[in-house]
């Protein structure tokens, strides 16, 4: 009787044990040694395809990546680049021209290190420029900005007869110029002009011009302007 219950009670071990192992084989536990956590297997591959293909070394470029500006993404406030060369007048007066004046670097600057010292003549104008040359289609718009500031004082630009500083931009047979005859400032004032061109043409030109009465009076009809931070944009 004991030899028959003993065999009964070993049989009954085995069917545990062999369930046991049966169950353990069953069931994935290495992510108890990565520390991982038990996910469903099932939805694993649902959710990796969802997600963009990363390359080492690679950017996510999926619908949500957002890129700065230095990568090349669009910025809907970003300020259209400068078309002009030495617009800062960095480097003295360069790239820019004079027609019935003359011009020297100046360390007196309203931004940077330097501006434009522009000078006239007697002649009852005088043009400072620069041709911008590229490709220009109809009906875009072009802002002239430059800033500028007496190189001498008031009473001598009006002994020397000075009427006014005005701003031109032009392109082809199109041209706008600031509102009116501006006074020149002991102090920075900023002049502004806007075009929308009419034709095609292959160049934008930006120019500064100052005008005297005549003739001109005591000073020798010298009238001298500092010009700083000078731009030309395309606007969107």
């Amino acid at each position: 009787m004991d030899d028959v219950l003993v065999r009964a009670l070993r049989s009954t071990a085995t069917i545990v044990t062999c369930l046991s192992v049966a169950a353990v084989a069953c069931v994935d536990l290495s992510y108890l040694s990565e520390g991982g956590e038990l996910t469903d297997a099932g939805n694993a591959s649902q959710d990796s395809a969802s997600l963009p293909d990363v390359t080492t070394g690679g950017s996510d470029t999926g619908s949500d990546a957002t890129l700065s500006p230095e990568d090349g993404g669009a910025d809907a406030d970003a300020t259209p680049p400068n078309l002009l060369t030495n617009g800062d007048f960095e480097f003295g007066c360069a790239a820019w021209g004079a027609a019935f004046g003359s011009v020297q670097a100046s360390s007196t600057a309203r931004s940077g290190a330097g501006s434009c010292k522009f000078c006239m003549g007697s002649n009852w104008e005088a043009f400072f420029e620069q041709t911008v040359k590229m490709p220009v289609a109809a009906n875009e718009t072009y802002v002239a900005e430059v800033w500028t500031q007496g190189a001498m004082s008031p009473s001598d630009l009006t002994d020397a007869g000075f009427y006014g500083e005005m701003l031109y931009v032009t392109s082809l047979n199109t041209s706008k110029d600031s509102p009116s005859l501006t006074p020149a400032s002991a102090t920075w004032q900023r002049l502004t002009a806007l075009v929308k061109t009419t034709a095609a043409s292959d160049a934008v030109t930006v120019s500064y011009r100052l005008q005297q009465q005549q003739p001109a009076k005591q000073s020798g009809g010298v009238v001298c302007i500092l010009v700083d931070d000078a731009s030309l944009r395309r606007m969107p």
